[in-house]
């Protein structure tokens, strides 16, 4: 809105001369233009006398006229951004269990060489194989370490509690229709340096079995390896 008492200073001052700089944009634009120029020229030149109140309305509606409407904006919306490709993951084979000590990665070498070097009849060829540590109380299970080592093996390998043994063969207990099996045997492990040497052996029924002593040496790559099999006995 315009300041009347303003454009009736600024008309008193246009009767000497030009508006001065400081004036308003806004309030020039009420005092000098339209209608309102009419009334300064009417003033300026005296020949008539304008009523208070048609002045007034002259520079209401002129100031009305010149007021510049909010301009509408469309919203503004944020552009889509780009996003990496996602992959899928990729599942990894477990990673082995770390050996729980040198006397379990010891055994593991030699379990997993009786897979393919015993004297048994049955071989690869039966549906299973129990492993045993043998103490000097009695035959114990493999730790955990070895039998996670051991997991995936060809035949299928189960802990020794698993088994029962006798003259006839090597049965799953409660399991029979499964058939014979194996019975791979380590007892006492010796390290020195980088060799061990190690008690073992398998035992498939009454009339077929053996004792050896392994011999096995650390590879560059820090796994053990059997590297001599040395038969005590066999029946």
């Amino acid at each position: 809105m315009c300041n009347f008492a303003f454009v009736e200073e600024r008309q008193a001052a246009d009767l000497a001369g030009p508006p001065a700089e400081d004036v308003d944009p806004f309030m020039r634009a009420c005092v000098f233009t339209g209608p309102m120029r009419v009334a300064h020229v009417i003033l300026s030149w005296g020949a008539l006398a304008v009523p208070a109140v048609v002045l007034s309305s002259l520079v209401v509606t002129r100031c009305a006229a010149t007021t510049v409407a909010p301009q509408a904006t469309a919203p503004q919306t944020a552009a889509p951004q780009a996003t990496a490709p996602q992959t899928a993951a990729v599942a990894r084979p477990p990673a082995p269990p770390a050996a729980s000590s040198e006397e379990d990665a010891v055994r593991v070498a030699v379990f997993r060489y009786l897979l393919g070097h015993n004297a048994s009849s049955g071989q690869t060829h039966v549906p299973f194989v129990c492993l045993e540590v043998d103490r000097a109380d009695a035959a114990h299970d493999p730790s955990s370490f070895v039998m996670a080592a051991m997991r995936g093996a060809v035949p299928r390998v189960v802990p020794g509690a698993a088994c029962e043994q006798s003259s006839d063969g090597v049965f799953l207990k409660g399991d029979h229709a499964r058939g014979r099996g194996l019975v791979f045997r380590t007892g006492a492990v010796t390290i020195d340096g980088d060799r061990a040497t190690v008690d073992g052996g398998y035992f498939e029924g009454g009339l077929s079995a053996s004792g050896n002593v392994y011999t096995v040496e650390r590879q560059r790559d820090g796994s053990w390896q059997v590297t001599k099999d040395e038969m005590k006995w066999i029946s």
